[in-house]
């Protein structure tokens, strides 16, 4: 959920709790003020109907004052009560409010009752609740509004460093340049993003370079080392033994250097300007690349069989692309079983390379990792697929793998 939503959804509860005990406040409040006001008119309008009657005026008036003659001498002064009366006129119970008082006339005792219709005071009563809730939920949504234009603009600088900070990159270099903000605690946030941006950025350049420098280095030691052990191959002095002993550590040794190479590679790909773009034919290229791997393919009885039903053109890097292919096939040959097949299809906007073969023992989810090959085969530097995840993420091509009928299948969207 946006913070700016549930700021909104905290002032919307807030206010509606306040409504709810200004609701119940305030019906309480009235409802005391109408009920003495009504109770002081009452009494008011009891006093003058009193006088009237030690006057000798005829004072019924059903059902608003009603005088009847009792035979019991009345203890009580008089008190105030709520009735309900039918009303013919209006056919349905009616509430009033009453006061009910004993007087003495002439030898006589009489039970006076005076009565005001509460109707008036419900009346009242709903349409001042109606106003007053009425004026508190438009005055609750203006503000609410208001408030969620003020917020909005108070968290522009947030968002407009959030877009920044999706953006940056340490491989750039740069600092983080946030937006300058009148609030202390996005101040307070930018320059510690900042403080981070410049620590991030200084450590990635350490580690590059010391990625650099130790790969040239190894790269120049096993050049060294290769050329060395080439020169004492060719030495007739040798046994089988000594022969085979350089034979192996010349093996590795190649193996050593076949990683190095390809993780300068996996460091370059880290940044697309290292490499020169150019518009490239894609089925020349995968045709002169498979070319190159029939006669290993055929020497482990393997078929390749290529379907090259689209005309794809792409703009991207030769060398790179020649790598992915490369890569690719390498892999159908080196994880292919005896009499297995290898297939190349070029269809639309998408490559599929698939080969017969077992499935793998290990989490398919790791096939494009570094390394993850190299446990299975070998003569496997287990870095050839990852090569071309890398290649795939800078040229924002889609791979997918999957298992599939005895083939493993790799599929590339170019679009």
């Amino acid at each position: 959920m946006k913070l700016i939503n549930k700021i909104s959804r905290y002032y919307l509860i807030n206010a509606g709790i306040i409504f709810i005990v200004a609701f119940v406040g305030i019906y309480i409040t009235l409802n005391w003020i109408l009920t003495d006001e009504i109770d002081e008119r009452l009494k008011i309008k009891n006093d003058e109907i009193i006088k009237r009657f030690y006057a000798g005026e005829i004072i019924n008036n059903s059902p608003y004052v009603e005088l009847s003659q009792i035979d019991s001498v009345f203890k009580s002064r008089g008190y105030i009560t709520d009735t309900s009366i039918y009303l013919k006129s209006e056919k349905e119970n009616e509430p009033f409010h009453q006061i009910i008082s004993f007087l003495a006339k002439n030898g006589n005792n009489y039970k006076l009752t005076v009565r005001t219709s509460l109707i008036e005071k419900d009346d009242l009563f709903i349409t001042l609740l109606v106003i007053f809730s009425i004026t508190f939920a438009a005055f609750t949504l203006i503000l609410f509004f208001f408030n969620r234009k003020s917020t909005r603009e108070i968290f522009i600088p947030f968002y407009t460093d959030l877009e920044k900070l999706k953006n940056y990159s340490v491989k750039s270099g740069l600092p983080v340049n946030l937006t300058y903000s009148k609030i202390d605690e996005f101040n307070e946030l930018n320059s510690v993003l900042n403080t981070l941006s410049e620590k991030a950025v200084h450590e990635y350049r350490a580690l590059k370079e010391f990625s650099e420098d130790l790969s040239h280095e190894l790269q120049t030691i096993v050049s060294v080392i290769k050329s060395k052990l080439e020169l004492l191959l060719q030495n007739s002095d040798l046994d089988k033994v000594d022969i085979n002993n350089l034979q192996t550590a010349y093996q590795n040794l190649s193996k050593l250097d076949n990683i190095n190479r390809s993780l300068i590679l996996l460091a370059k790909l880290e940044n697309k300007d290292f490499f020169n773009s150019d518009e490239i034919n894609l089925p020349d290229v995968i045709r002169r690349i498979s070319t190159n791997f029939i006669d290993i393919a055929e020497s482990k009885r393997i078929n390749i069989i290529t379907k090259l039903n689209s005309e794809i053109r792409i703009n991207s890097n030769l060398s790179l692309i020649e790598t992915l292919i490369n890569n690719l096939l390498s892999n159908s040959i080196k994880h292919n079983i005896e009499n297995g097949t290898v297939e190349i299809i070029l269809s639309g906007n998408s490559l599929l390379i698939q080969n017969t073969g077992e499935l793998f023992k290990r989490n398919t989810n790791d096939i494009f990792n570094r390394f993850s090959g190299s446990k299975n085969k070998s003569d496997s530097i287990g870095l050839g697929l990852a090569i071309v995840k890398k290649i795939c993420e800078l040229y924002r091509f889609r791979i997918d793998y999957k298992y599939e009928k005895d083939f493993h299948k790799i599929f590339i969207n170019f679009d």
